[in-house]
């Protein structure tokens, strides 16, 4: 009788902390989800007064960037303001970098995007300036550390990689079949493609093989010698930041 009682209590203890973990998912999830309510009040009140940023039309969520991604890119945008911009995935953030991008002179944007179709249906739907270029780089599985299907962009590096970039936005490629390592594309201009005074954003490191390529983008830092700083900012998807040092402030707006 014994036997049969601690079994018992066994069970009633596993389902007890079953329900906890139920409870904890849910309690996380409000919690994102609150904080991205947040995140959009704080960057509608933020861009309101805007004398560059006209349209200020966003639909972020789902696969596009979220709030607290397009609040950050804004005050990277509007405080450092980048000359030479690298985006990765052509989406939301494009919108608004486009729209600095033209109305400043000396600035140059760049966007690398895996389907030429929605480069298509894009530039149908949104008028873009001579200063934000579109290059169409298919994407291609290959064998990266101990990822077999690590998705990147073909020739990536032989054609972004001639310039250096004191911005560099992340929100592609992908969806992907990877499991370990995703969009490792920027591992390849650390350090020759990056400026000295710079800031990286990086969507998505709520997944976790974003966030293991975001920890070896700082590896990679390190090992080059560059000093840098990071942060993450946190919606329904959770954001990360990383910057020179002499822009170390970005990190905790």
């Amino acid at each position: 009788m014994k036997i049969v009682s601690n079994k018992k209590i066994l069970r009633q203890l596993e389902s007890f902390q079953a329900e906890l973990d139920r409870q904890k998912v849910a309690i996380e999830q409000i919690h994102n989800k609150t904080n991205e309510v947040l995140w959009g009040e704080t960057f509608n009140s933020t861009i309101c007064n805007s004398a560059w940023l006209l349209d200020k039309s966003f639909s972020p969520g789902r696969w596009a960037v979220g709030y607290p991604y397009l609040y950050i890119l804004y005050r990277v945008l509007n405080e450092i303001k980048p000359k030479n911009i690298l985006e990765l995935g052509l989406g939301e953030s494009t919108r608004m970098i486009a729209q600095y991008a033209s109305s400043h002179n000396d600035a140059k944007h760049i966007v690398v995007e895996q389907e030429n179709q929605w480069i298509d249906f894009f530039s149908n739907s949104n008028h873009l300036s001579k200063k934000t270029e579109l290059i169409h780089l298919p994407a291609a599985e290959r064998v990266f550390l101990e990822e077999e299907r690590a998705l990147i962009y073909e020739d990536f590096a032989s054609t972004v990689g001639g310039s250096k970039y004191d911005f560099i936005s992340i929100d592609g490629p992908g969806p992907s079949r990877s499991t370990l390592y995703a969009r490792i594309d920027l591992l390849e201009l650390i350090p020759n493609s990056i400026s000295d005074s710079f800031c990286i954003l990086f969507d998505d490191l709520d997944l976790e093989k974003c966030a293991r390529t975001f920890r070896l983008v700082q590896e990679k830092f390190d090992d080059s010698g560059i000093d840098f700083s990071v942060g993450y900012y946190e919606g329904d998807k959770r954001v990360g930041i990383i910057c020179s040092t002499d822009n170390k402030y970005l990190c905790s707006l």
